[in-house]
């Protein structure tokens, strides 16, 4: 971990998007900054720009060696978002080579030659799902609370489409499964 205050290292903010209907990622963003300071600072600054610098980010769409199958159909590109949370340098392969491509060399006027910026192989990175729905209105889960609410939402709509549960038992199973996932563990 870094802690030189004076030297600028790039850093990124990462995007998934989770389709609200299907509760599945179908896309990537990312955009790299190069801040300076302690980590701990650049995270603060990333942190603070997560919930909007995703508008001016390119998407892109998951690879398609990611699918899920909903009964006999396979869907190419898309994931759950466990799977893109536990896998990110793997699933953000393909951001991480765009955004290579993106960064400008850095001139040395001395020798007049201009050194290649690089991902690090180990960014600093804050990574953001984004809840988009049917009318494309975007939703940053950038608290505990929102991504809580999330997983409850998700949980409800597997048990209804899955168990065949009512809307109603739905809910009430989902909220317990979410009060039993925050007591602390034995």
């Amino acid at each position: 971990m870094k802690t030189d205050p004076t030297t600028s290292d790039l850093a990124l903010n990462l995007w998934a998007y989770i389709d609200e209907s299907s509760c599945m990622v179908y896309a990537l963003a990312g955009k790299a900054y190069a801040l300076p300071g302690r980590d701990e600072d650049k995270l603060a600054v990333l942190q603070q720009l997560a919930p909007t610098d995703h508008l001016t980010a390119k998407r892109h769409p998951l690879p398609k060696r990611f699918t899920v199958t909903d009964g006999q159909q396979k869907r190419e590109g898309m994931a759950p978002p466990q799977i893109i949370r536990d896998n990110v340098a793997d699933t953000f392969e393909g951001v991480f080579q765009f955004l290579d491509t993106q960064l400008p060399p850095i001139p040395d006027f001395l020798t007049e030659r201009h050194t290649p910026q690089r991902i690090p192989q180990e960014p600093l990175f804050v990574f953001t799902f984004l809840r988009e729905d049917d009318q494309g209105n975007i939703t940053p889960l950038t608290t505990r609370e929102l991504s809580r609410q999330f997983a409850v939402d998700q949980m409800k709509r597997d048990m209804m489409r899955t168990l065949g549960f009512s809307e109603a038992d739905a809910e009430r199973a989902a909220q317990q499964w979410a009060a039993e996932q925050d007591q602390p563990r034995k």
